[in-house]
């Protein structure tokens, strides 16, 4: 299985290509390596490449001169992940990597258009580039000139159409003997900023010899550039306080339009955000305001500080999101003194009523057992509710309350007997918003406070982890065919943490299961990129394919989808084909014969590849299901290579005796029947 390929560029030779087939690939100049680059500069163990887990590493091995990617050098023993499109400085040798494509591992069967102009003189041959380049990555091209005089020339070169830092030639003036050739890399690098923008650009390369200065020769080819997206966000001050404004600014650092969403959150804390949705061109920047306001006032005391949240949300597939955390600064209603002023006054009416009461009960002295004391009154929760018992993690979930009595009201979340958040100092009656860190099972409890007198209602909500499984499908196709060897490709993810990494944030196990497509309950990493694989279905039964993960606290989350799976069709453009019951017209029955435009549905070839088995009518020809045409005359949607060669027929007949005798008048047994007629078994 091919891991990578890497594309090797020399100042004097041709453009070299190198598959990854191995986990582990040694480089270097001793003949003991995977790829020996004999060459200056390059050490006799000079880097390693290790492909493992679905992601791709490379390793200076103490090099003597070192290893560059993209112009800076890497520590020795320090992997550095590649992710496709690096330039990789080895000695006076340039390394392209690219990651395991379909197009990139079969090199082989790259169908590579080579462009050939003639000129006076010399020739031009052009192949590439092969792939859309992202901006940052490398794209390359190779440009041959052959001298076709009988003269040593000068040659120039330039490249127009795309900004000159886009792109980078090996070399741009050379000399060149009659007769022999020469190739110049190109590779084209797109910068990684906002105004690079995605689409189809024209290159020209304009070429020149010395003897016809005033002449070029021009050569063309086409550039696509794709989109990509990312965005950056900042608050413009963490620190909020009373009724000011905030800002959040935001800026598109794509090269295409990117919506965002915005929202906050905090349990003590109202948090409004205008507008909460935009979309952002190319290189845009906006400001969104923002306003807090606590969701209960605080009227006496000493300042208090609430931490809040805002998040900046991307649209895309990605779904990137930037949380940003800032602090709010509420201060007390009233003024310092007025606890005070408010404390005397308690005093003076306390002692008024104690004096009040005193007189009573001096009055009344054999009533002073039969004086009762009210108490704090006991909170009630009316109701307490979580508005889904199961979400799906990064999801945010609604809990609402209501209570009666209660002084203060928090909200405590715990998993596996530890309080993992707490939201004090809530409303005695609303709703709040909130978003777990982690999948996981998780007990809410609602704790009603009034005095010395509380009351706990408990609740609960499961958070499964978010699954995503997406299916590639061959080029025009939406579904497989049955018996013919077809490639997509898998891709899926499991979230379940804001910090995956975090040791105590232990992964789930996740399991792909689709026997036909080689995934057994087979355990696979928690993502899995661009997984390609080849398939030819043996029945027309639909391909399920399920994504499952259990754990967090043993919690099971599973995504399923279905591949339709359909015989190939032919469509037959002969005035009449006929159909017999084995791969030959010789020594097997006719059994029908079929109109120009008719598509009939196909199941296998003959080892030759000029006969193909196909489907017939089941309530007509219950004795046999197959017929057999042969492929001059057909169009069909699939490559013929790739259907399923079949032995699986009777041999044809032959005679048992030298010369048989003939019969007079004999009638044949079958008569060739059109469609419209209505097909008739064969009594053979």
């Amino acid at each position: 299985m091919a891991l990578g390929r890497l594309e090797i560029f020399s100042t004097d030779g041709p453009v070299e290509n190198f598959i990854l087939e191995k986990e582990t690939t040694a480089i270097g100049r001793s003949i003991g390596n995977d790829l020996v680059l004999d060459r200056n500069g390059v050490s006799r163990y000079h880097v390693a490449i290790v492909s493992k887990d679905q992601q791709t590493t490379i390793e200076d091995l103490e090099s003597v001169n070192g290893t560059y990617i993209d112009g800076l050098r890497v520590n020795p023993h320090e992997p550095r992940i590649l992710r496709g499109g690096e330039e990789i400085q080895i000695g006076d040798l340039r390394l392209v990597f690219h990651p395991s494509t379909d197009f990139d591992t079969t090199i082989a069967n790259l169908a590579i258009a080579t462009q050939q102009i003639e000129a006076e003189g010399f020739r031009l041959e052009l192949e590439g580039p092969y792939i859309a380049v992202a901006p940052g990555a490398h794209g390359p091209a190779t440009l041959r000139i052959i001298n076709t005089s009988s003269r040593p020339e000068h040659f120039s070169i330039q490249v127009e159409g795309i900004p000159k830092e886009w792109v980078r030639l090996d070399r741009t003036e050379l000399d060149l003997p009659a007769g022999e050739d020469i190739q110049i890399g190109a590779s084209f690098r797109p910068l990684r900023r906002s105004d690079t923008t995605p689409g189809e650009y024209k290159v020209v390369f304009k070429v020149r010899s010395q003897s016809i200065p005033d002449r070029f020769t021009e050569v063309t080819t086409k550039l696509h550039i794709l989109q990509y997206n990312g965005f950056g966000a900042a608050l413009g001050n963490s620190l909020a306080e009373g009724t000011k404004n905030f800002q959040l600014y935001v800026h598109n650092q794509g090269n295409g339009p990117l919506s965002l969403n915005f929202y906050g959150h905090s349990p003590a804390l109202h948090i409004d955000l205008t507008p909460p949705h935009i979309t952002l061109k190319a290189g845009e920047r906006q400001t969104i305001t923002g306003q807090i306001r606590p969701k209960r006032p605080h009227w006496f005391g000493k300042p208090r500080q609430h931490k809040y949240v805002i998040v900046s949300r991307s649209l895309d597939a990605a779904g990137f999101q930037v949380p940003l955390e800032g602090t709010y600064h509420e201060k007390p209603s009233m003024p310092t003194w007025a606890p005070l002023m408010a404390l005397a006054a308690f005093f003076l009416a306390a002692a008024v009523v104690i004096g009040i009461a005193l007189v009573i009960f001096s009055s009344d002295g054999d009533d002073d057992n039969n004086g009762s004391q009210e108490g704090d009154s006991q909170p009630v929760v009316q109701s307490f509710s979580v508005a889904s018992p199961e979400v799906i993690w990064n999801e945010p979930f609604r809990v609402a309350w209501v209570t009666e009595a209660a002084s203060n009201v928090t909200l405590t979340v715990e998993r596996g007997g530890v309080v993992v958040a707490e939201y004090p100092q809530l409303d005695p009656s609303g709703e709040t918003s909130i978003v777990l860190e982690d999948a996981g099972r998780y007990n809410l409890t609602l704790i009603a406070e009034n005095g010395d007198q509380s009351v706990r209602q408990p609740s609960s909500v499961v958070v499964r982890p978010s699954l995503t499984l997406a299916i590639v499908y061959p080029s025009g196709q939406t579904e497989l065919y049955r018996n013919v060897e077809q490639q997509i490709t898998l891709n899926w993810s499991v979230e379940w943490s804001y910090n995956p990494s975090d040791p105590n944030s232990l992964p789930p196990q996740v399991i792909l299961n689709s026997p036909p497509l080689g995934y057994d309950n087979t355990n696979v990493a928690a993502v899995g990129t661009n997984q390609t694989i080849t398939v030819r279905p043996e029945s027309a039964d639909a391909i399920v394919i399920t994504l499952q993960s259990i754990g967090p606290d043993n919690i099971q989350a599973q995504n399923e989808e279905r591949i339709t799976v359909v015989y190939p069709s032919c469509t037959l453009q002969l005035p009449a084909t006929d159909v017999f019951a084995g791969p030959a017209k010789q020594g097997y029955p006719l059994l029908l014969s079929l109109s120009p435009n008719v598509v009939v549905e196909v199941d296998a070839r003959n080892s030759g590849g000029d006969w193909l088995r196909i489907r017939l009518d089941g309530q007509n020809f219950v004795q046999q299901p197959f017929g057999w045409i042969q492929t001059q005359g057909t169009s069909c949607d699939f490559p013929m290579e790739a259907l399923l060669v079949t032995t699986d027929y009777a041999p044809p007949a032959t005679p048992t005796t030298p010369v048989a005798t003939p019969r007079a008048n004999t009638t044949p047994s079958v008569s060739p029947m059109t469609p419209s007629d209505g097909a008739q078994g064969a009594n053979g």
